[in-house]
């Protein structure tokens, strides 16, 4: 589903945030490792972005009140709805929902978790084709069809008095 695709949407939540600003739900893993939190995907770039996370949500906040008017990179102006921000979190009433996961930390005790950032490039022969012809080669590119990098976040806290 496309970010964009239903953020102008009919819906109370939505008109008042001015577009998403809500946590989800996740679901936990069924195999062995973290559980796929989040995916975003550029057809035009190739680029893809899968966050996996212990956590039981993730906020999801569609730059609603961005406005860089100085300019960006390259000065670029940046407005509503220029970014999105994926924040994996536990939810925000927790404290007061039985129902919810716990987040109170006592004293003395330690609280971890973890997410990875899987950042990759997908790009099809075709792709490299079009490089050959544009620019005699395909070293524009990398020259493999897969390409990974992992950043992982581990966050680690001891609660004192």
């Amino acid at each position: 589903k496309y970010i964009g695709e239903h953020i102008f949407a009919e819906h109370a939540q939505l008109k008042i945030a001015g577009g998403y600003d809500h946590t989800w739900s996740l679901s936990k893993s069924s195999g062995g490792g973290l559980p796929i939190a989040a995916t975003l995907y550029s057809k035009v770039s190739g680029r893809k972005l899968s966050i996996f996370t212990d956590q039981p949500g993730i906020q999801v906040y569609s730059g609603n009140h961005l406005s860089i008017t100085s300019g960006g990179k390259k000065g670029v102006r940046y407005g509503r709805h220029s970014g999105v921000a994926l924040e994996t979190q536990h939810f925000p009433d927790s404290p007061n929902n039985k129902n919810f996961p716990n987040t109170i930390l006592y004293s003395g005790k330690r609280y971890c978790s973890r997410t990875e950032w899987v950042f990759s490039a997908e790009w099809s022969i075709v792709d490299m084709a079009v490089d050959w012809w544009l620019y005699g080669s395909i070293a524009v590119r990398p020259f493999h069809f897969y390409m990974v990098f992992y950043l992982v976040l581990v966050g680690c806290k001891w609660v004192f008095d």
